[in-house]
C-alpha cells in the first residue's frame, strides 16, 4: 500500500510540472513574489513591421508570462505600421497564449510610424499598463509630442534597435525599456516588477 501511495504521489508530482511547463514558454519558477508584476489593465501597442523571427519570439513569449502572472482583468492588441491606414484595435481575454496567437499573425513590410501612432492614441480610453513592442526601426528619428494614456514600457529584441529612442520613449512614459536582446527574460521580468 505504502508503495503504491508513493507511486502515485510521484505521478502527480510529475503531472503538475508538465502542466506548468506548458502553461507557459517562461520558467516561472523564475518569477518571485518580490519581483512580481501587478496589473489590472494592459494595453500592447505591436508593430506590424516585426518579423515574426526569434526575436518577436522573444517579446511573444515574454509577454505570456506578464500578462498570465499579472492575471488582468483586460487586455487589449493594437497593431500598426506605417501610420498610413489607423492602429487596429483587438479586445483579447486576458490571457497570454491568447495574445501570442494574434500578435504572430501580424506582419506588414513597412517601417513604424511612431508619431502616429501616438497621435492616434493620445486620447484614447486609459488603461493602467501599455506595452510598445517594436524592433527600433522608425520612419522619423524625431520623438512623438503626445503621451499615451499609460504607463509605458518598451520592448525590443532586435540587436540593432535604436536604443537612445526607446530608453527616451519608455522613460517619457514612465516605464522601462526591457531590452530582451540585451537581458534574459528574467532580468526583465525583474525591471518590470520593481516599477508596479
Amino acid at each position: 500500500m505504502k508503495k503504491l501511495l508513493s507511486a502515485f504521489g510521484t505521478l502527480l508530482v510529475c503531472m503538475v510540472s508538465t502542466a506548468t511547463a506548458l502553461a507557459s514558454p517562461f520558467q516561472t519558477s523564475l518569477v518571485s513574489m518580490e519581483t512580481r508584476f501587478v496589473t489590472s489593465s494592459i494595453r500592447v501597442y505591436w508593430d506590424s513591421s516585426l518579423i515574426p523571427d526569434t526575436t518577436g519570439l522573444k517579446a511573444r513569449a515574454f509577454l505570456w508570462t506578464v500578462i498570465d502572472e499579472a492575471r488582468p482583468y483586460s487586455l487589449e492588441l493594437v497593431t500598426f505600421s506605417d501610420g498610413l491606414s489607423g492602429p487596429h484595435r483587438l479586445d483579447l481575454r486576458p490571457e497570454g497564449e491568447e495574445l501570442d496567437y494574434f500578435a504572430g499573425r501580424q506582419n506588414q513590410q513597412a517601417f513604424a510610424d511612431l508619431t502616429a501612432l501616438f497621435r492616434n492614441e493620445a486620447h484614447t480610453s486609459e488603461v493602467e499598463t501599455c506595452f510598445l513592442v517594436t524592433d527600433g526601426h522608425f520612419t522619423a528619428y524625431d520623438l512623438p509630442n503626445n503621451r499615451l494614456p499609460c504607463t509605458l514600457h518598451v520592448i525590443s529584441a532586435k540587436p540593432d534597435a535604436d536604443r537612445e529612442i526607446l530608453s527616451e520613449l519608455a522613460r517619457r512614459g514612465g516605464g522601462k525599456f526591457l531590452d530582451l536582446s540585451n537581458m534574459s527574460e528574467a532580468q526583465a521580468y525583474a525591471l518590470l516588477g520593481r516599477t508596479s
